[in-house]
Order: C-alpha cells, then sequence, then structure tokens
C-alpha cells in the first residue's frame, strides 16, 4: 500500500536490512570509512556502538558489500552463549563440522582456518551483533 502511495519500487523494511536504502549522514559515512580502515589497515579489532535503530547492522551488511571477495567474512548474529558455542558457530560459518569436539581441538582448527586464509592473502573479518 505505501508502495504505491510513495511510489517505491522495493519494500525498504525487510526482515534483514539493506544496505541500497543506507542513506550515509555524515555519521554514518565516518562510521563506514572507519570501520573500512579497521579492516585493510588490519587494526586487528575494531568496534561500532550505538543505539539501537542507528543503522549500526545496515554499515555492517554495507561492509560487507564493499569488501566482496577480498576478504574471507563471517557474520553471527546470536552471540549470547558460552565461549565454547561461539568458537563452535563460528566454525559452522566456515564449513567446518566440530562434531561436538573438545575446546581445544575447536581452537586448533580455527587456527588452521585462519592460516589458510592469511596464506591465500585474503583478510579474515569476523562480524558480530552482541
Amino acid at each position: 500500500m505505501f508502495l504505491e502511495y510513495y511510489k517505491l519500487n522495493d519494500q525498504p523494511f525487510g526482515v534483514t536490512p539493506d544496505p541500497g536504502f543506507l542513506f550515509l549522514s555524515p555519521t554514518h559515512r565516518e562510521a563506514l570509512a572507519s570501520l573500512y580502515y579497521g579492516v585493510t589497515a588490519g587494526r586487528g579489532f575494531v568496534a561500532l556502538i550505538a543505539q539501537p535503530g542507528m543503522g549500526k547492522t545496515t554499515l555492517l551488511f554495507k561492509l560487507l558489500q564493499h569488501l566482496g571477495t577480498s576478504a574471507r567474512t563471517v557474520f553471527i548474529f546470536q552471540t549470547q552463549c558460552s565461549p565454547r558455542d561461539f568458537l563452535r558457530n563460528l566454525l559452522v560459518d566456515l564449513g567446518v563440522n566440530d562434531s561436538d569436539w573438545d575446546l581445544v581441538r575447536i581452537q586448533s582448527e580455527l587456527n588452521n582456518v585462519l592460516l589458510r586464509e592469511s596464506r591465500s592473502g585474503r583478510r579474515f573479518v569476523l562480524l558480530s551483533i552482541a
């Protein structure tokens, strides 16, 4: 109904944020630039902190678009879990079935995946929403 009223071609309010509808205000532009710089400069850890509804997830999707295939990316939405389950979720997203391994084996397999990515010349980027 409102698509016709506002003469829109696409639904702007989907289940997941669509970076195509991102309005880059000066603050959003700076946040996106900081995220991109953090990844490309190998800063190790970058945090984006803001109130709910301010566009953090949309910015992360935009970052993923911008990175394309230049980095191996994993986006974990469910972070309210134990550290072991977090690592298991990470491995599953990387295509590794952990078969209920112990923590040492999980960490070793994650290290192997990260080393393979590094040797292939790609950055590894973990995006997580808490």
